[in-house]
């Protein structure tokens, strides 16, 4: 049987959870840095079991998905402390990023403003989650230039777009950050659930629309359905500031990408060149 490590061992060995057989379900580009376990459990029901990334704490995800949108539409916390966690198996396969349908594209934008109304806990601490935007995509467009990703006449272009276009006022809450089809099984009753709540914490809801739109390839009809699903909903974000929060997820993206050591951020640069070719009076 495959050995789960020694931390998540100890966690589940604690709290009684016994199991009777794991398979690693951790998505490759991850496995240095986080891991995740399908679990077959001794009285027949089947868990997830994680090893947080590190910095990452167990009991605050907890705290925040437990009321509201974000109950119904993320998996449910079993059990956290620290970078471990146990939390339900939510059965059926994830969707595919191709997929399509308007009615499950206008559901998972109903799911995602059904997240964003969640209240934030009394208590949770917010303090680790403000972030000045406008200065984070400054250093993330030129960290990309550091690394030789981005030209430097595109990053100078890059630049002065932000600093046009950028957004402070904007409201925040229980945001996801990592929304998107890859992440999300339909469930019978519940419609639309994330399996994969890690990034969960308060920030920008139009940030978090964007984030979306930056992972999920969606155009046209097939992106308006979604946020057609969303604006049904109620979702506070204000749509008319996603081009400028796309610039910043689609950098905060790849200088993260490029961070973890991931192999490839070409969707994320292709994003950002097309911002530069179609400036005016950038370069082409």
């Amino acid at each position: 049987m495959l050995e789960l490590p020694a931390e998540l061992q100890l966690f589940l060995r604690e709290r009684g959870v016994a199991y009777v057989e794991a398979h690693e379900v951790t998505a490759r580009h991850w496995a240095s840095s986080k891991r995740a376990f399908r679990l077959e459990l001794a009285d027949g029901r089947r868990a997830k079991a994680r090893l947080l990334l590190a910095g990452r704490s167990a009991e605050r995800i907890m705290m925040l998905l437990d009321v509201g949108g974000a109950s119904r539409h993320c998996s449910r916390v079993i059990a956290g402390c620290g970078r471990c966690m146990l939390e339900e198996w939510i059965e059926g396969d994830v969707l595919s990023p191709s997929t399509r349908c308007p009615q499950v594209l206008f559901s998972c934008g109903r799911a995602l403003a059904d997240i964003h109304s969640t209240p934030v806990p009394a208590g949770l601490p917010t303090a680790e989650d403000r972030v000045h935007w406008p200065e984070r995509v400054r250093d993330d467009l030129r960290a990309l230039g550091q690394h030789g990703l981005l030209k430097p006449h595109e990053v100078e272009a890059l630049l002065s777009i932000a600093g046009r276009t950028a957004h402070e006022d904007t409201q925040c809450g229980v945001v996801h950050l990592d929304f998107s089809a890859d992440n999300i099984v339909m469930h019978h009753q519940r419609g639309p659930v994330c399996v994969d709540n890690e990034t969960v914490r308060t920030g920008p809801f139009a940030l978090d629309v964007a984030r979306t739109l930056t992972r999920w390839p969606l155009e046209g009809d097939t992106r308006q359905h979604l946020l057609d699903g969303y604006a049904s909903g109620s979702g506070p974000a204000d749509l008319a500031q996603l081009d400028w929060w796309t610039l910043v997820a689609d950098a905060w993206s790849a200088a993260l990408r490029v961070a973890h050591g991931h192999a490839s951020v070409d969707a994320q640069l292709a994003a950002l060149r097309r911002r530069v070719r179609s400036a005016p009076g950038e370069r082409h």
